[in-house]
């Protein structure tokens, strides 16, 4: 997660997909939004907003950010912590990938590109 929010866990508070947040006394699920213990939705609270991402501090050197993840994952907690200075490039199929990134490379001269397909964690 480093890559993303531009600093180590200690700094941002961010070290799994889920997460205690003591202010609405829940477990939330960073990538789909919700709180374990009742189910709701959590639309607008976002507690490790508090340093910049690496497309931010990127954005200072005039390198343009762009983040092709899952269409699905847009809005969601972790993805607005993650992509934050970052264009957001969503894919129905995996198979558009290639073409995307091959899209965000001609957009701009200094890029920086990061994909993300579940599963491709090792």
């Amino acid at each position: 997660m480093y890559i993303y929010t531009g600093s180590i866990p200690a700094k941002h508070g961010l070290t799994s997909f889920s997460a205690y947040i003591p202010e609405i006394e829940d477990v939330a699920n960073l990538v789909f939004s919700y709180g374990f213990f009742d189910g709701r939705q959590i639309d607008d609270f976002d507690p490790f907003l508090n340093q910049p991402t690496a497309s931010q501090h990127l954005w200072d050197k005039d390198v343009h950010s762009i983040s092709i993840t899952d269409k699905n994952f847009k809005g969601s907690l972790l993805s607005t912590v993650h992509h934050r200075g970052s264009t957001f490039s969503g894919y129905h199929f995996t198979s558009t990938i290639p073409t995307l990134a091959a899209d965000a490379l001609r957009e701009n001269e200094k890029n920086f590109i990061t994909v993300y397909r579940p599963g491709l964690d090792a």
